[in-house]
């Protein structure tokens, strides 16, 4: 997820391209908003722990090729 984060959601490939900055350099200007935006992901929706419960377990069995959402 760094990795995605970095390359399609700052500036940092146009700041290697265009600007011509070595990678550390770049990694250096996109830092604050790299780490913000995992630090963001990471944060729990319903305000609960950060680790995830094991998410099959919350899915009823489906016949192969079709797909059903938990009832809520």
């Amino acid at each position: 997820m760094s990795t995605y984060a970095r390359h399609e959601q700052t500036d940092y490939d146009t700041l290697l391209r265009r600007h011509k900055l070595t990678r550390d350099e770049a990694r250096q200007v996109v830092k604050v908003e790299h780490d913000e935006m995992l630090r963001s992901w990471a944060k729990p929706v319903d305000g609960g722990s950060t680790t995830s419960p094991d998410r099959k377990s919350q899915w009823p069995p489906c016949s192969p090729g079709r797909l059903t959402e938990p009832a809520t």
